[in-house]
């Protein structure tokens, strides 16, 4: 009886280990199928996978992911260099025996990115990084800042290469100097503002007295021109004035004063004396000579 009994539950037994049953792999996951013995067989995809007696199907999740290493580097001038290296990572499922690998690297049910960013990439990046960063002194960092962020990225990218997990995208940022270094950078800053206002209050000035300068000469054109205007007008007035224009004037003069009620009469001599013309009103007394003169060319009345 005992030994029928025996035979059941090892006929149960040997059942119950070749009975399949079912697992599904998520989507942004691989497997691989663990037994008694350790891993067997290749990578398992998403979907479902079956699996025998005590076997059961361990997780890697595939997805991309991004991190961040914050980074402190001493310089070549012995001043430590902060900044952060952020890498986007995803695994390399083309590398079917790296993938292996990690599965027996890292224990657990389920390995994650992290995990495997931690165990193989980070050292790398890390070493890479400190290397490139360290052959330099902090201000030829400032001095070439672009040209060492470019070296970083491309170092870093090839520091991965052949690893499980591909750096996709890699840039530099929070970047911080010493004090002593932005304190130089703000005085060399202010200096520049210094002479670069300096210099535009000089070029203000010098506009100024260009402007004020042709403004000078504009004004001295202005008044050469205004006096040649009235030399040549006062030497065309008397080129055109004559002795018989005059005396045409003096007889108009004399004529629009005998008009009206207050009637004079005007009579031009020559006073032998002085050689100067000379008018005389019929008020005044007129000298002897004239007035006989007068008296001779008027004929007498009887």
């Amino acid at each position: 009886m005992k030994n029928r009994f025996k035979k059941i539950m090892m006929a149960m037994m040997a059942i119950s280990t070749l009975t399949a049953c079912v697992e599904n792999v998520p989507s942004g996951y691989v497997a691989r199928r663990w037994e008694r013995q350790g891993f067997d067989g290749g990578i398992l995809g998403p979907g479902a996978h079956s699996c025998w007696g005590f076997c059961h199907l361990e997780l890697m999740e595939t997805q991309d992911n991004n991190f961040e290493l914050p980074m402190q580097v001493l310089c070549k001038d012995s001043l430590n260099f902060n900044f952060s290296v952020s890498v986007l990572v995803s695994v390399d499922l083309s590398n079917e025996e790296l993938v292996k690998k990690a599965f027996e690297m890292i224990p657990g049910d389920k390995t994650t990115v992290s995990q495997l960013f931690a165990t193989y990439t980070m050292p790398l990046i890390q070493q890479e990084a400190q290397r490139i960063v360290s052959q330099y002194t902090t201000q030829e960092i400032v001095d070439n800042r672009s040209k060492i962020i470019q070296e970083i990225q491309d170092g870093v990218k090839k520091s991965v290469d052949g690893s499980i997990l591909v750096a996709k995208q890699v840039s530099v940022s929070n970047l911080s100097f010493p004090k002593v270094i932005t304190d130089a950078q703000e005085a060399r800053a202010q200096a520049r503002v210094a002479i670069e206002t300096a210099k535009a209050q000089s070029e203000q000035k010098a506009q100024i007295a260009q402007s004020d300068l042709e403004l000078a000469k504009l004004k001295a054109q202005r008044e050469i021109i205004e006096a040649q205007s009235v030399a040549d007008a006062n030497k065309i007035i008397a080129q055109s004035i004559s002795p018989q224009y005059l005396a045409y004037k003096q007889i108009e003069a004399m004529l629009e004063a005998g008009k009206g009620d207050n009637n004079v009469f005007f009579v031009p001599y020559q006073d032998n004396a002085s050689k100067q013309s000379q008018w005389v009103s019929s008020e005044k007394l007129l000298d002897a000579q004239l007035m006989k003169k007068i008296q001779d060319a008027t004929p007498s009345v009887k």
